[in-house]
């Protein structure tokens, strides 16, 4: 099974065969312990993303962004600092079909778009769409 460590600091790495450290990890249960609660959070994390690609359209996993990450107040224009490509990223899909949900999204008269801002019309309907109860 593939995993990845990342390191926020200049650290050394030791690689360590089970032999060598059964004896340290029995001395330091506690610490086990606190690794595998940060795991199992950092899995169900992964979890939720896979779960919201698979089963939310895109539609759906847009608005929950836009919700999220502008924290839109319905007439109040939001500065846009996403690029199409950065919110594709985010939800799994393509610029173009960002492009084409958003005006999709505008045509509906839940938000008004320009190249600089969005102002949020009817969050209301986004919340829905995002799946989200009222």
């Amino acid at each position: 099974m593939p995993a990845s460590l990342e390191v926020m600091e200049d650290c050394e790495v030791f690689l360590w065969h089970g032999e060598q450290i059964l004896p340290v990890i029995s001395r330091h249960v506690d610490a086990v312990w606190d690794i595998t609660r940060e795991l199992v959070a950092t899995m169900r994390q992964v979890r939720e993303i896979v779960y919201g690609f698979a089963f939310h359209p895109v539609a759906g996993r847009l608005a929950r962004l836009l919700l999220s990450h502008y924290q839109p107040v319905d007439g109040k224009p939001a500065p846009r600092d996403l690029t199409l490509d950065e919110m594709a990223d985010s939800i799994g899909t393509t610029r173009e079909l960002i492009s084409k949900t958003l005006h999709r999204f505008a045509d509906d008269g839940m938000i008004e778009i320009s190249r600089v801002q969005f102002i949020f019309k009817d969050r209301g309907q986004l919340d829905l769409l995002a799946g989200h109860d009222e």
